[in-house]
């Protein structure tokens, strides 16, 4: 496994690894040869009943570990399959404020992280996409990209 030992903000790991296994009891699945449409995803969960993440680029990420990045990755696909949000640019638009939404109600909505981590989520998700589509690739390293949209 894959130590960040700098990562973005440790409180914030601890709550994407909440919600992951709040989500996910028995676990997921990773794999170089995870879905990339929601179509996908969706055929995917309906034959084996469990959720499939991809597995790469999760060496320079924001967060404290490649596991953590995966649960990370879990929590924002099951947001796209249990709503039915493309992968396109409105669809991840969408997972992100259901994602901040689901923060906000487990942490409550005047958690003090709260404002810190709904920043995170928009340039981990939202300001990455808009990278891509600028550059034609995500950015390299992503944990460099979302501290600095954060400042």
């Amino acid at each position: 496994m894959i130590f960040n030992h700098n990562p973005l903000c440790n409180h914030f790991n601890v709550a994407v690894r909440s919600a992951a296994a709040r989500l996910f009891p028995t676990g997921f699945d990773t794999s170089m040869d995870a879905p990339s449409t929601l179509a996908d995803l969706t055929d995917h969960i309906a034959k084996t009943g469990r959720m499939l993440v991809y597995s790469g680029h999760s060496d320079k990420t924001i967060f404290d570990c490649e596991d953590t990045n995966h649960c990370f990755r879990a929590w924002h696909d099951w947001c796209h399959w249990k709503f039915q949000l493309p992968f396109n640019a409105r669809g991840e638009a969408k997972a992100c404020k259901v994602q901040q939404g689901h923060l906000a109600t487990i942490y409550g909505a005047d958690h003090w992280m709260l404002p810190k981590w709904k920043r995170i989520l928009d340039a981990e998700i939202n300001g990455q996409l808009q990278y891509a589509a600028k550059h034609g690739d995500f950015p390299i390293n992503q944990a460099a990209f979302v501290a600095k949209a954060i400042r």
